[in-house]
C-alpha cells in the first residue's frame, strides 16, 4: 500500500514540475500536454483539408464517377479556416517559424469534413410491351427504362444511350432475354416475339369455273389462308373471312371479294349456263329405203332450252345422235343427246315398192295384175291415192312418183301403155295373163 503510494506521488510531481519548466520556457501558462495535443490536430486537420482540395475522386470499375466537390460555401469555410489557423500561430510564434515547429501558438479553426462520392449499387429496369413484340421489327429502345441505385439511397433515371443492350432477336418467335449492362451492372429483361399476318391468299378453289347457274355457295367451297411474317401460312376457318361478289344467278365470269381482318383480295370465278330441256322441228318421221340422217334433218331444227331462260340453237356438232339405222323396216326411235339433256324422235322405215293388182288395193306387197295390155294414164286409174295418212304414226304421205325399177331410177310419164308380152302367169284355174310390177314413191308431206 505505501509503495503504490509513493509511485503516484511521484508521477505527479513529475507532471507538475514539467508544466512549471514548459511554462517558463515558453511563457505558455496552459499545461504543455494540451498545447501538444492541440498541435497534432492542427496539423493532421490541415493536412487532410489540403489533399481533400487538391486530389481528383477516382473509382473502381465498380463504382460509377460522380462529382464529389463541396458546396462553394464548404470551400470557402475551409479555406477561411486554414487560413486563419495559419496566420494566428504565426503571429504569436515569437521568431517567425511555420506553425508545426515546436513554436507555441493559438488553437487553429476546425475544418469541414469533405462529402463522400455515391456508389451505384444496383440498376431497376423496365420494359413495358416487351411482351408484345412484331416479328422482324427493330427493338425500340426508347421504351425501354433504366434507373441507378446507389448506395445512400437515391434513385436515378440513366439515358438507354449509355447503355449496352446484348442479346435481342426479332427473327426468332416465342421468348427471349436481353441484357443491359452499364458499369459492370447487368440486368436481364424478358421479352416475347409474335408472329403477325402481312395479308391473305386464296390458295384453292376447285369450283371456281364450274359453278352452274343458281348453285349455291358455301365458303367450305374455297381454302383462304393468311400470310404469316416468318414466311408461314394459316388456313382460316370458313367463320373468319366474308366473300362478297357471289353472282349465282348470273351467267358468265365474275370477281368477288375475300375480306379477314382488314385485308382484301379479288378472286375470279365463272357461271356456266347450262341445257334443261332439247326441242326439235321433228316430233316423228318415215324414211323408205336407205335414207341418210343428214337427209332427214335437212331444214329441220334443234334448239336447247337454257337453265337462266334463254335459248340456243344447235348446229350439227353440237348434238349427239344414237339408234338411226334404216336396216330393218319397223317402227323405232333415235335418240338426240345435248350435254345432260336428250330427246328421243320416233321414226318408221319401210321399203315402199307398191304392187297393185287388178283388184286396186293399196297395200305394201299388192300386184298389179293385168290380162291384156293397159294404159295408166294416172295414179288414179291404177288405184293409187295421191296422198295419205299413217294412222299408226300420224305422219302424211303424198305419192312423188310411179317407178318401173325398186330403186326409182326409172319415173313413168302420164299416160304410159304396157303390152301384155311382159309375163305369163297361169293361176289355178287356168286362165293366163300378163303381170307388170309397179313401184310407186311417196314422201312425207
Amino acid at each position: 500500500m505505501n509503495k503504490n503510494r509513493v509511485i503516484i506521488a511521484t508521477i505527479i510531481i513529475c507532471l507538475l514540475f514539467g508544466n512549471v519548466v514548459y511554462a517558463l520556457v515558453t511563457g505558455e501558462r496552459k499545461p504543455f500536454s494540451y498545447v501538444m495535443n492541440n498541435k497534432m490536430n492542427y496539423e493532421a486537420t490541415t493536412e487532410e483539408t489540403e489533399v481533400a482540395q487538391n486530389e481528383e475522386v477516382t473509382m473502381d470499375d465498380d463504382d460509377v464517377e460522380f462529382s464529389t466537390e463541396e458546396t462553394t460555401e464548404e470551400s470557402e469555410d475551409a479555406e477561411e479556416t486554414t487560413s486563419k489557423g495559419t496566420s494566428d500561430v504565426a503571429s504569436e510564434d515569437g521568431d517567425g517559424d511555420p506553425v508545426g515547429t515546436g513554436d507555441g501558438g493559438k488553437k487553429p479553426g476546425k475544418p469541414k469534413a469533405v462529402k463522400k462520392a455515391k456508389k451505384l449499387v444496383d440498376l431497376i429496369c423496365t420494359w413495358p410491351g416487351s411482351d408484345s413484340l412484331l416479328y422482324g421489327k427493330p427493338m425500340n429502345t426508347a421504351a425501354i427504362s433504366v434507373k441507378g441505385k446507389y448506395d445512400n439511397g437515391d434513385i436515378e433515371r440513366i439515358p438507354i444511350e449509355n447503355c449496352t443492350i446484348e442479346g435481342f432477336d426479332p427473327n426468332t418467335l416465342g421468348p427471349g432475354n436481353i441484357n443491359i449492362k452499364y458499369y459492370g451492372f447487368t440486368k436481364a429483361l424478358g421479352y416475347t416475339i409474335l408472329n403477325y399476318e402481312l395479308g391473305i391468299t386464296c390458295s384453292s378453289w376447285e369450283k371456281r369455273y364450274s359453278y352452274r347457274y343458281g348453285d349455291e355457295f358455301s365458303k367450305s367451297d374455297m381454302v383462304v389462308v393468311t400470310n404469316m411474317a416468318d414466311g408461314s401460312t394459316e388456313n382460316i376457318s370458313a367463320a373468319d373471312f366474308s366473300v362478297s361478289g357471289m353472282e349465282m344467278k348470273v351467267v358468265g365470269d365474275h370477281s368477288c371479294t375475300i375480306t379477314h381482318n382488314g385485308f382484301s383480295i379479288n378472286e375470279g370465278y365463272k357461271i356456266n349456263n347450262f341445257p334443261v330441256a332439247l326441242k326439235s322441228s321433228i316430233r316423228r318421221f318415215t324414211v323408205r329405203g336407205k335414207v341418210s340422217w343428214s337427209d332427214v334433218v335437212a331444214g329441220q331444227t334443234f334448239t336447247a332450252e337454257m337453265a337462266d331462260g334463254t335459248t340456243k340453237d344447235l348446229g350439227a356438232d353440237d348434238y349427239q345422235i344414237s339408234g338411226y339405222s334404216t336396216k330393218t323396216a319397223g317402227k323405232t326411235s333415235l335418240t338426240v343427246s345435248y350435254e345432260e339433256v336428250s330427246l328421243s324422235i320416233p321414226y318408221n322405215v319401210y321399203y315402199d315398192s307398191l304392187k297393185v293388182d287388178t283388184g286396186n288395193n293399196v297395200d305394201q306387197t299388192a300386184n298389179f295384175n293385168f290380162t291384156t295390155s293397159f294404159e295408166v294414164s294416172s295414179s288414179d286409174s291404177l288405184g293409187l291415192p295421191e296422198e295419205y295418212k299413217n294412222e299408226d304414226t300420224g305422219v302424211e304421205y303424198v305419192l312423188e312418183g310411179i317407178y318401173t325399177d325398186s330403186e326409182y331410177k326409172t319415173k313413168i310419164d302420164y299416160p304410159a301403155v304396157y303390152e301384155a308380152d311382159k309375163a305369163l302367169r297361169i293361176n289355178s284355174d287356168g286362165l293366163a295373163w300378163h303381170e307388170y310390177v309397179l313401184y310407186a314413191k311417196y314422201v312425207v308431206k
